[in-house]
């Protein structure tokens, strides 16, 4: 109760739902000393604070979608409602979004961290990424609860808004309830985890240690250059995420979506040069755009200038040595 009553207090006030975190964590004396985290106390101020019609923003919300599917008969939403007819979660999606997904949905980001509303309603884009590697929107969310139930609608309402397509592949953060929600949802679909994420919880685990310095750059070489299970020790933490590295994932970030508009036009109007002769650097050229082009010439110059150093034949392809990395052509 006392908790509560803090949490309340420190909501009515403006405070940061982190920072009344904090606050109580310091007054607790450690995190071991209190049988809830940071979520818990989010998820008790969403339900607190879950009433979207106070001051008629819910009316405004509901005739602004409604506006928009006018406007277009493609746009999507939905809205769930609680027993006293009270706006929870939201979805919708416009039209440009739900085209782009049948191009790009195939791996999602998802993610809540960004951004709250005045009624402390989490922000949830999904988020995917196009054909010159920009961020895209593809759908959004309110929910005034992270619980296993409230994403399970969530996720419903983005593939039924999809033409109930799973993705092949979701980024998430380490939330249970998102898993949870995910194997009911999308069952076929492979979940991975948030690699930003991940990094971010190095200081509050490992800053204790006296060589903090010296262990935060070799666990920087141990996620990105090891697949060794032997390389991680004894750590309690870091074996957990080893055992569950099949999650692990890079995060997409939001942009706007007229950069996409622009990059079109400058791949179909604009040419990047070729640095060869070879006709398979043309094809590459004719076929990609302008930034997946780029990536695609930094790997092919990298190559042209090898020294071959040993060669040798078996049954099916020749196979030789070029600056100590095994080619072969086949």
């Amino acid at each position: 109760m006392h908790v509560r009553q803090t949490v309340d207090i420190n909501d009515e006030a403006g405070v940061r739902i982190n920072k009344s975190f904090r606050s109580l964590v310091c007054e607790a004396g450690r995190y071991d000393n209190i049988t809830f985290i940071e979520r818990d106390v989010r998820n008790y101020i969403g339900k607190q604070r879950r009433s979207l019609c106070k001051d008629g923003d819910g009316q405004a919300l509901l005739r602004h979608f409604s506006q928009m599917r006018e406007l277009n008969n493609d746009f999507f939403f939905d809205i769930d409602m609680d027993e006293n007819n009270r706006i929870c979660n939201v979805f919708w999606a416009n039209a440009k979004s739900r085209a782009t997904c049948q191009d790009f949905g195939d791996v999602v980001s998802f993610d809540t961290t960004y951004l709250t509303n005045k009624y402390n309603m989490s922000f949830a884009p999904f988020v995917g990424v196009n054909h010159h590697g920009q961020s895209i929107l593809l759908g959004c969310g309110l929910v005034s609860c992270e619980d296993t139930s409230t994403f399970v609608w969530l996720f419903e309402c983005w593939r039924q808004c999809m033409f109930n397509v799973e993705p092949d592949g979701i980024v998430t953060d380490q939330c249970k309830a998102m898993m949870n929600a995910i194997k009911v949802v999308f069952s076929n679909t492979k979940h991975r985890w948030c690699l930003w994420h991940i990094m971010k919880k190095v200081l509050e685990k490992l800053q204790g240690y006296t060589n903090y310095k010296p262990i935060k750059t070799e666990l920087k070489k141990l996620v990105y250059d090891s697949i060794c299970v032997n390389d991680l020790n004894a750590n309690e933490w870091l074996s957990t995420l080893y055992d569950e590295r099949h999650r692990w994932y890079d995060n997409a970030l939001r942009q706007k979506a007229e950069k996409e508009f622009e990059a079109d036009f400058t791949s179909a109007n604009t040419t990047v040069a070729c640095g060869s002769q070879s006709p398979i650097e043309r094809q590459f050229q004719l076929e990609y755009t302008h930034a997946k082009f780029s990536e695609i010439q930094n790997e092919f110059r990298g190559k042209m200038n090898c020294f071959m150093k040993s060669v040798s034949k078996d049954e099916t392809a020749w196979k030789y040595m070029a600056n100590e990395e095994w080619m072969w052509n086949g």
